[in-house]
């Protein structure tokens, strides 16, 4: 490593100093879940039968993951230890089961081309969509690099090289105001999400409102002619 490169477990604390900066100048009502200890960490390696990458398991020290909706990444949580066995038990279920026999994969050399592999960690995984640690690459794959897992397309990336870059790229979106607490769901929303969703809304507000207007006039046109014919 070259003197002016900082180390993959540094870039992981860096982003977790910005990440609870933010949260706390931003949404100060959240308190963002403790970490856990190397005894649990060690647990989870043990139900994967996975060496866990140091930058992961100083992740998990800092804080457990966080909960839907508080997370900078809609509908989708940062996986605590608990969610991340489930998670990875239920997919490697499903592969035992035959779920995936028929499925096509796309072929690449960076990741194993199937639609779930015991090597994948999953990160923010949630109704069979989301982003996985890749500890099983593809001969030209970077072991710990990102992956997208979709149990229905198969997987996809790699989204990052490894997960101190995608701790890097919350805390970036962040940092550059792409989020905000959006206070009638107490949750955390993307502002051009949510500005695009506006926009439908008013749309569709403004469609209702057209309707009724010409119901309306419907009515009132009506009523003319029924007092007409007496």
């Amino acid at each position: 490593m070259a003197s002016n490169e900082i180390s993959a477990v540094e870039r992981v604390n860096k982003a977790w100093d910005r990440i609870d900066a933010w949260y706390a100048k931003n949404v100060p009502k959240y308190s963002l879940p403790k970490g856990v200890s190397d005894e649990e960490i060690d647990d989870l390696a043990k139900t994967l039968n996975l060496t866990l990458p140091e930058e992961f398991r100083v992740s998990l020290k800092r804080h457990n993951g966080v909960a839907t909706g508080k997370w900078a990444l809609p509908q989708h949580p940062l996986l605590s230890i608990e969610q991340i066995k489930e998670e990875w038990a239920s997919w490697t279920e499903e592969v035992k089961e035959g779920t995936f026999d028929d499925y096509e994969i796309v072929k690449s050399d960076k990741f194993k081309e199937v639609a779930w592999c015991e090597g994948w960690v999953p990160i923010d995984v949630y109704d069979g969509y989301g982003s996985v640690m890749d500890l099983a690459p593809g001969p030209k794959g970077q072991i710990g690099q990102i992956l997208i897992f979709n149990h229905e397309e198969g997987p996809s990336g790699p989204t990052h090289p490894d997960y101190a870059s995608y701790l890097e790229r919350v805390a970036d979106e962040l940092d550059k105001g792409l989020w905000f607490l959006n206070e009638k769901y107490d949750e955390l929303n993307r502002k051009d999400d949510f500005e695009e969703k506006g926009d439908e809304d008013e749309e569709e507000d403004e469609d209702e409102e057209e309707d009724e207007e010409d119901e309306d006039e419907a009515e009132e046109t009506n009523q003319k002619k029924k007092k007409a014919k007496k």
